[in-house]
């Protein structure tokens, strides 16, 4: 018992010690700590802290409450003026809305019963919360609708920047029409000009003649001492200095007007004239000397036919003296002929060609007007005895007027006959003057020798004898 005893006193006190310990702070605290004091510690707190405390609703139920609200303006504004009008019996039955709300939402009721300033609060605050939401859900709709218009702007900007460029464009292909069309006008001011410029040439050449011009070629290689002046200097023709001191071509001037008149208005033009008909009267000389030296060679000619390269062959030459003879005396066409063998052979084959068809189709003209000649002769027999002149004379023909001639020339029809070359062969016909007054004369006949001579030697020869009572041409002077 006495050991019992001292423990019991020690947790005794030891209750004791605790009691007081617990009794003195609240003893402490409750002197200083009453009602008026929690109420001014309670409006000392932030508000924050209270609207907290009193945001007891749920967003649910004050979006609910805020659109009967909005629904019911009038009743709204007398609530929000006295919020402790929703626990007034008599003004709740006189607005049955607003009992019929409080009836189906008891947990809003509730909460408008414990508070109504509180939860007015925080339908206000909401509806200020909902009213800057729909101010910022205008707002962005504003600018949804403003977007368009900067995009329909910049729209329109854009159109007109391409507008400006399609004019500026335009303005381009204009500038650059109307520099194509002065150009176009300057070329055809140029062409015109040109035109004219031909026109004049050819109005001057106009009244040159191939007679003229074989005159003047046949001038100019029997002189060419003159020639090589005249060529370089055309305008000496018209120098009364230099005609005085060449009588050679002072005689011919004087003896061939036509050409001296042509001469003296364009001399440029006439001698580009006779040079253009020199080389043309040279190519085609040359041509009928090697189709008739071909002609007289068959085996020479069959051999270079098959290739015209044999003529640049030494070899080939030297063994062919016929060949060699020929390209000697004929240095244009050996130039010529060397130069290009193949070329130079296919205009010799053509030419032939056209020596044939011609001979052919003067062979058929001639019998068509040998026919008529001796139907005409057989109808005119009474006025041939009295002396009428020939059906030749009628005819004018090339073939019965060199007939005629060779028939009053028997020593040129000789030398024709064993040589028909000769009527085209210069030194000839400069030695037998009636030939060459002939043949100047009739510069068709002289066409007509150069391009083939030994088929129209042979058509005028087997030709039928004018009859007597013809009249006689001039015979051959006799030569110093």
């Amino acid at each position: 018992m006495k050991i019992r005893r001292p423990a019991i006193h020690f947790w005794i006190a030891a209750l004791t010690l605790g009691a007081l310990i617990w009794t003195v702070p609240l003893g402490a605290q409750s002197p200083s700590s009453t009602p008026q004091d929690r109420d001014s510690d309670m409006s000392r707190q932030p508000a924050s802290q209270q609207q907290d405390r009193d945001f007891d609703m749920s967003r649910r139920q004050l979006a609910d409450f805020d659109r009967f609200l909005d629904s019911h303006p009038q009743l709204a504004e007398q609530i929000r003026k006295d919020p402790t009008l929703v626990n007034n019996e008599e003004f709740v039955e006189n607005h049955g809305d607003l009992q019929q709300y409080l009836q189906q939402h008891p947990e809003v009721r509730e909460q408008l019963r414990q508070n109504p300033n509180a939860v007015m609060r925080q339908e206000q605050r909401y509806d200020r919360r909902e009213d800057r939401m729909q101010d910022r859900d205008r707002d962005m709709n504003r600018d949804q609708d403003r977007t368009p218009d900067r995009d329909r702007d910049m729209n329109r900007d854009q159109d007109r920047m391409q507008d400006r460029d399609r004019d500026m464009n335009r303005d381009q292909d204009r500038t650059q029409d109307r520099d194509r069309d002065m150009s176009r006008d300057q070329d055809r001011m140029q062409d015109r000009d040109r035109d004219r410029s031909m026109n004049r040439d050819q109005d001057r050449n106009r009244d040159i003649t191939r007679g003229e011009l074989s005159n003047l070629d046949n001038f100019m290689d029997s002189h060419p001492e003159i020639a090589e002046q005249l060529k370089k200097n055309p305008a000496l023709v018209n120098d009364k200095k230099f005609v005085e001191g060449h009588p050679a071509l002072k005689g011919f001037l004087a003896a061939d007007p036509g050409v001296r008149e042509e001469m003296r208005e364009n001399p440029n033009g006439f001698m580009a004239r006779e040079q253009q008909f020199d080389l043309t009267d040279a190519n085609s000389r040359e041509l009928a000397n090697m189709d008739r030296f071909m002609d007289s060679h068959p085996e020479i000619a069959e051999q270079l036919r098959k290739n015209p390269a044999l003529v640049n062959d030494k070899k080939f030459v030297e063994n062919h003296k016929a060949l060699k003879t020929f390209l000697a005396s004929h240095p244009y066409a050996a130039q010529e002929y060397k130069e290009n063998p193949s070329a130079f052979m296919q205009q010799e084959q053509n030419f032939e060609h056209q020596q044939q068809n011609y001979a052919t189709r003067r062979d058929q003209d001639f019998g068509t007007r040998r026919d008529q000649d001796y139907g005409m002769r057989a109808g005119n027999q009474g006025m041939r005895s009295q002396g009428v002149t020939g059906d030749r004379d009628r005819m004018g023909t090339s073939v019965s007027s060199f007939n005629e001639f060779l028939e009053h020339h028997g020593n040129i029809a000789s030398d024709l006959s064993k040589n028909p070359s000769l009527a085209t062969n210069e030194e000839y016909v400069e030695t037998h003057p009636a030939l060459r007054q002939y043949l100047q004369a009739n510069p068709k006949v002289r066409q007509e020798l150069s391009a083939n001579p030994q088929s129209f030697v042979k058509s005028a020869q087997t030709f039928e004898a004018a009859p007597k009572g013809s009249p006689k041409l001039p015979s051959d002077p006799k030569l110093k």
